[in-house]
């Protein structure tokens, strides 16, 4: 699931005069009401700053799902930091890729297929169609050429179906078969109570938001109806003087004097996108039942959907698939990288929670094109009756066949288990842990965060958002990672910063892509548990501090909203404690294990 938000309160001012732009002379009368009205106005500046205050609690709502978005186009100093050394100038922990680069070259490689199992990768983006996978036993004649029951599967498939651009959440679907039963056992009472909770406090964080939208128009109103819109509005040398002369005095007096300028669109935008959330619990027949075009309904189909990976929003896909070809571009060059590195894309994430059966799929389909790496930055908090077991079936083929699974966290902030994140390395009939599985936490650039009122993590390269605990695996750069970005197929040239586990995974990726390059003769688990063992262990003594979430329905609300104790619970560590590992990925201890080279 898909979606962010930032309300930024931009100061805009329009000044238009008879036709040309030109401000009223400075009114020392002006001033003068001004100041006569400066007590009046505070009180209603503090009315507005409370509810912009509260406006910006929702800023950061966001339905818990490792498909995280964040930043801003454009480069800068931390483009590609997740890729360098230790900088302790920078406060960089990158992965130092120019250790694998002296390696990499060294020796004749063996080609790397991953599968990116996301919501769509555009093929056509100029960094990543040199990469892109061929089925050679299949052309575009609309036959099944290869047998496998997939026409025309060329470069990859979508099991979403291109007629699906968004779906429910899997506790919806749930909450919907078991009000079907007649009699309901255990967990389908949790279920109804927990999409009971969760919709509520969505429909009261809606309400919340419309009337704390409705208060700023008025007190919008209300100022400019005082300080007289006809006076005030297009002077903007008495506006310069106004705001100097009370900044001066109040440093946030000046500021709001300009806010009923700007017209609350930006709140607008955030209700809607709020109101949207409702749409995750509609248990209508046409948002519950699957979609897509070709699928009979049952468990056992495993021929439907359409050939077109691209989907209609291939941004998040687009960004993870560049992300593991960046790491192995970047240590063995573009030429040598195009030669030997293929990517598959596989569609099986819309906006919403991925379907179980799609998952089991794509992972099915992925094993028998030939995957070494199956990389999957998606999850979700339940999984459906009979999902677990497809899913678990179709990773115990992967392990058959040397194939990696690497899998990011979550960004939940919370300690995950077997039973709340999903899909995830557990075997639920064997009651084992999947050798070939690896689940990757969030690192981040900055080491401090300056907030301790909020349970914000201290002192810690953990990223706020990053999930941990005994089921993570180790820790990857996953903050403000530089790759590809593309909303839809045409937009073939854009880059972009996202930030989330879902980034860290693909980083992860790509090292182990480039260990099977030069390494593709030895055991494929071996060389995981090489890269996870040989995890950079960071010097600080000062303690991480969590926020664990103690119930599902609080996941879609702001830790700046929850109730210590009620919603959330703090524990204090150290990042040693956070994963199995203890620590960071690291390119030069990884190469040093693996070859087991003494001095290192």
């Amino acid at each position: 699931m898909r979606k962010s938000f930032v309300v930024l309160l931009v100061l805009f001012i329009s000044f238009v005069s008879s036709g040309s732009f030109a401000p009223t002379p400075v009114d020392k009368q002006n001033i003068d009401f001004l100041r006569s009205k400066s007590v009046e106005l505070k009180s209603l500046y503090e009315s507005l700053e409370t509810s912009l205050e509260y406006l910006q609690t929702f800023s950061k709502f966001e339905k818990a799902s490792p498909l995280h978005l964040d930043s801003d186009d454009g480069e800068n100093e931390l483009t590609y930091w997740h890729l360098q050394g230790p900088n302790q100038k920078k406060h960089f922990e990158g992965i130092d890729v120019e250790s694998l680069q002296q390696v990499a070259l060294t020796k004749k490689g063996s080609p790397v297929l991953y599968a990116v199992l996301d919501g769509g990768v555009n093929i056509n983006h100029e960094a990543i169609k040199d990469y892109v996978f061929t089925n050679t036993r299949e052309t575009l004649n609309g036959l099944d050429d290869d047998g496998n029951g997939l026409i025309d599967d060329v470069h990859g498939w979508d099991y979403v179906g291109q007629n699906v651009g968004s779906d429910s959440m899997e506790l919806t679907r749930e909450f919907v078969r078991c009000s079907k039963l007649s009699q309901k056992d255990s967990y389908c009472s949790d279920m109804i109570a927990v999409y009971t909770y969760q919709k509520a406090q969505v429909e009261k964080t809606v309400a919340d938001l419309d009337a704390t939208i409705a208060r700023v128009e008025e007190v919008q109103k209300q100022i400019k109806q005082m300080i007289g819109d006809e006076t005030y509005q297009g002077n903007i040398e008495l506006i310069s003087v106004i705001e100097n002369y009370f900044y001066a005095k109040d440093e946030k007096f000046g500021t709001y004097f300009t806010t009923y300028y700007v017209p609350p669109t930006r709140a607008k935008g955030l209700r809607n996108f709020i109101h949207g959330f409702l749409d995750y619990y509609d248990t209508s027949a046409k948002k519950v039942e699957k979609q897509t075009q070709g699928y009979d309904g049952t468990l056992t189909d495993t021929v439907y959907g359409n050939n077109l990976p691209i989907g209609p929003d291939p941004s998040h896909g687009t960004h993870v698939a560049h992300t593991v070809i960046k790491v192995f571009e970047t240590a063995l060059g573009e030429k040598l990288a195009k030669k030997y590195l293929r990517l598959l894309p596989v569609r099986v994430v819309p906006d919403g929670d991925e379907r179980d059966i799609d998952v089991a799929n794509a992972i099915n389909y992925a094993v028998s094109m030939g995957a070494r790496i199956i990389q999957m930055s998606f999850g979700k908090d339940y999984s459906s009756l009979g999902g677990k077991e497809l899913v678990d079936a179709a990773v115990a083929n992967g392990l058959a066949k040397g194939v990696i699974f690497v899998h990011s966290a979550g960004n939940d902030g919370r300690v995950i288990s077997a039973n709340d994140n999903f899909p995830n390395g557990y075997h639920k009939k064997e009651k084992t842990f999947f050798t070939n599985w690896v689940e990757i936490g969030n690192s981040t650039h900055t080491a401090k965060f300056e907030d301790s009122e909020n349970p914000y993590r201290i002192q810690s390269i953990a990223a706020t958002s990053s999930n941990f605990g005994s089921m993570v695996d180790i820790f990857a750069p996953g903050s403000e990672v530089y790759a590809a970005y593309s909303e839809k197929a045409e937009e073939t040239t854009r880059y972009k910063f996202l930030t989330g586990t879902s980034m860290a995974s693909p980083v992860f990726s790509g090292v182990l892509a480039v260990m099977l390059y030069q390494y593709g003769y030895l055991d494929p688990v071996k060389l995981k548990d090489a890269i996870i063992g040989a995890a950079r262990k960071t010097q600080s003594d000062a303690p991480v501090v969590f926020w664990e979430r103690l119930h599902h329905g609080s996941y879609g609300k702001n830790f700046e909203l929850l109730i210590e104790g009620e919603d959330y619970k703090r524990v204090d560590m150290h990042f040693g404690e956070t994963s199995k590992s203890g620590g960071l990925l690291d390119a030069h201890q990884a190469v040093c294990s693996v070859m087991e080279l003494e001095g290192c």
